[in-house]
């Protein structure tokens, strides 16, 4: 039981790349204690010198989540030994912008006294750049004024991840050797150029010519991509995906929309394993195109008959994990393919002229399924998990809107839903009118939306602040229902995830493991040696 204890504490590590879960941003405490820890590190040296270093902040239960640092939040972004505040973030955040260095490939370092950039009379902040290449010297940018007094010096120093990001640039640069287009080889380039050097505009360069390869039969995406893990916004973590083009399901997507494809994820490097993936390429107001894949093999894990329905009342659970893939296939292709962007697509060009049918609207014969309404009410409550009580506040943007969702169709429809707990026995369901689903539920969703849609269009943000806050706050009955949500730990994914090796004839090999723990350890060993 220890042994698997520790097993499973590994690969969760290893899973999520981080100390903090991806799903609901929690951090990840080893269930074992700090001897039987101690006695695995005595196999190495070097881990046990860095031991007693580590073992405090590990074991500790805070802070417990992702946030600006303090107390009770940590973040990857903003590291030193003395906290970053929220207004020096702002501050450097406001100078990177004004002399062209964009966030989202960077750290920020808080540099102490005893260093030799700093001196007594001033604070020194190291913009920690990801690239390949490193600096002998940072470079200084200039003084900021930090409140009324303080000063601080702003140096960037490239080089951050420099082993890690030297590895992929040597890995992309085979594959340029056998990129099957013009345009995947002009991408792979530029990914290399600007991993090498840490320019996000080379980057950028890059996703425009990668949006305009369409249907290859190996995909990829790759990069400092998203913000969502970072307090204040701006910076990404680096995610990496690879797929095989699966030509069956595909045609299932093509029936949605024209520019999907489906694939079989090979590999992904991301705190989350996502089940679809939409990136959409804007700059300066001009859209240059958009890529979406669905990943099979993932979807395909939303009908384990081994997943909890915490929130389903038994007289349905049967039926609903029938229906289960299908919804959940059906709702991420409206969200991801034809949702992301969308407005775009809907416009008037001139006057008087659209790029939709304005005159003869569609009227879609299918029934809205019971079931992807239903769907809607357990991730509404799923949401609740990644609230913070203390601070008010929500630690994933998609979790708060899946609640608002919920919350909004729960107090406008005339009981469409019914939600009933047990704080006692700790039981909590939610059951939905079928017969409200047309009258009531589909027409306030398009009021709603339709709503924030005029809002964001006219960037009216007091009203729809005021209109979205009030619809996430967890007050009344849903704050019994969050400590019940908190409370049904459900069990994290591991994945195991194959691997590609380069053969002497120069054919490349794709090796598959088992679904086992043994087959997750075997695939990192193998994959991070090359064997």
């Amino acid at each position: 039981m220890l042994g698997r204890k520790i097993l499973m504490h590994g690969l969760s590590m290893r899973g999520c790349f981080y100390r903090v879960w991806g799903d609901g941003d929690r951090k990840v405490i080893p269930n074992v204690s700090h001897e039987v820890l101690r006695k695995m590190a005595s196999v190495s040296p070097d881990a046990s010198a860095k031991f007693e270093e580590i073992i405090t902040p590990m074991m500790e239960i805070q802070p417990a989540a992702l946030g600006y640092p303090d107390g009770a939040n940590q973040s990857g972004y903003y590291i030193g030994d003395e906290k970053i505040k929220k207004k020096d973030i702002e501050a450097i955040t406001k100078m990177m912008e004004a002399r062209g260095i964009s966030p989202e490939n960077t750290r920020l370092r808080k540099l102490t006294t005893s260093n030799r950039l700093a001196d007594e009379n001033s604070d020194v902040f190291e913009i920690l750049q990801a690239s390949a290449e490193r600096d002998a010297e940072p470079l200084f940018l200039g003084e900021l004024t930090m409140g009324e007094k303080r000063r601080a010096r702003i140096y960037l120093r490239r080089g951050d991840h420099s082993e890690e990001m030297s590895k992929i640039c040597a890995e992309l640069t085979l594959a340029c050797k056998v990129a099957a287009t013009d345009e995947q080889k002009t991408a792979l380039s530029q990914l290399v150029d600007s991993f090498l050097t840490g320019d996000y505009d080379i980057f950028r360069s890059a996703q425009k010519t990668w949006v305009t390869d369409k249907n290859p039969r190996v995909e990829y995406c790759m990069g400092f991509l998203f913000g969502y893990r970072d307090a204040h916004g701006v910076r990404a973590e680096w995610q990496a995906v690879a797929g095989i083009y699966h030509s069956g399901e595909t045609e299932k997507m093509r029936r949605l929309f024209d520019k999907s494809a489906e694939f079989i994820l090979l590999a992904s490097v991301s705190s989350t394993v996502w089940d679809a993936t939409n990136i959409t390429i804007d700059d300066d107001g001009k859209r240059h195109g958009v890529k979406n894949m669905v990943y099979g093999n993932r979807m395909n894990l939303n009908s384990s008959p081994n997943r909890p329905c915490y929130y389903i009342h038994p007289s349905e659970v049967e039926t609903y994990m029938t229906y289960a893939h299908r919804v959940r296939f059906v709702t991420t292709a409206i969200y991801e393919l034809i949702g992301h962007g969308t407005g775009k697509l809907l416009s008037e060009t001139v006057t008087g002229k659209f790029k939709f049918g304005h005159a003869n609207p569609l009227i879609s014969p299918v029934t809205v399924n019971y079931y992807t309404y239903l769907q809607i009410g357990i991730e509404g409550l799923r949401a609740l998990r990644s609230f913070k009580v203390d601070e008010q506040t929500w630690g994933s943007d998609h979790d708060q809107a899946q609640f608002t969702i919920l919350k909004h169709l729960h107090q406008n429809t005339h009981n469409l839903f019914q939600i009933t707990h047990d704080a006692q026995n700790g039981t909590l369901h939610i059951r939905l009118d079928r017969s409200k689903i047309l009258s009531y539920g589909k027409p306030s969703l398009g009021r709603t939306l339709c709503k924030l849609h005029i809002w964001r269009s006219t960037a009216n943000i007091e009203t729809c602040r005021f209109f979205y806050g009030g619809l996430s706050a967890v007050d009344g009955e849903y704050k019994v229902r969050r400590k019940i949500v908190a409370g049904n730990i459900e069990p994290k994914w591991k994945f195991v995830q194959g691997s590609t090796f380069l053969g002497e004839d120069g054919g490349v090999e794709v090796r598959e493991y088992e679904g086992s723990n043994i087959g997750i350890v075997r695939s990192f060993w193998e994959r991070e040696r090359g064997v």
